[in-house]
């Protein structure tokens, strides 16, 4: 049980990060100041919370 529900936060995890490392992309080719250092931040976040999940679960 618990190998499937890491199997499954892993899947979901890797899934959002991959949408935010396109997204920061995507920003960074229209607008390359602004939008690249915000998208970072946010994906800076996001691994934080994540990692910090995981650890508290």
């Amino acid at each position: 049980m618990s190998l499937v529900y890491w199997g499954i936060v892993t899947g979901l995890v890797l899934m959002v990060v991959t949408l935010f490392v396109s997204f920061a992309l995507i920003g960074s080719k229209a607008r390359p100041s602004d939008a690249s250092r915000q998208s970072l931040e946010e994906l800076k976040e996001h691994i934080a919370r994540a990692s910090s999940g995981r650890r508290a679960a």
